[in-house]
């Protein structure tokens, strides 16, 4: 329970940076060449730049992933390790990319995504698979495979 927890909590870090992820070639602009582009804002230094692009809404992005995100999905989870089989690698991305989906068309209804023509929002759809994707396998790598591993240990001490 703990490294479910504690995993899911650092791991979610990484969440507001990919939400981010269209302002990459800004960053890497300012970061190589010095060119702090950030709206219509006169900015001197790297720190500040980076502060606006990344560090302004952090802890709203983090809480976003942690609840709307990652608890639904650590709770899908489970579901199934306790009462099925546990899910593969690639239904595990394909859930988290689901639900990702789920976020994007949900905030999009209050936002302005919808407002470009439609075939722009495909980036969408690619971006919820590329997300699933990252996070689903680190996941994996950080606390699923422990888990299901202590579970396969354990009904194999019950069957000796």
């Amino acid at each position: 329970m703990f490294r479910k927890i504690v995993g899911t909590m650092l791991v979610g870090l990484l969440a507001p940076i990919i939400f981010k992820i269209g302002w990459l070639p800004a960053v890497i602009d300012a970061i190589i060449y010095g060119k702090y582009k950030y709206y219509d804002f006169k900015i001197d230094s790297l720190g500040i730049f980076l502060k606006y692009v990344y560090f302004e809404t952090f802890i709203y992005e983090y809480l976003f992933a942690i609840i709307v995100i990652f608890l639904p999905f650590q709770l899908l989870k489970d579901y199934y390790l306790n009462n099925k089989s546990p899910l593969s690698l690639l239904k595990k991305i394909l859930i988290l990319s689901c639900l990702m989906a789920i976020s994007i068309i949900i905030v999009g209804t209050f936002s302005n995504i919808w407002d470009v023509p439609w075939y722009n929002n495909f980036r969408y759809v690619a971006f919820s698979l590329l997300f699933g994707s990252i996070f689903a396998t680190i996941l994996y790598l950080v606390i699923d495979r422990h888990v299901e591993n202590k579970i396969k240990d354990k009904s194999l001490d019950t069957n000796l």
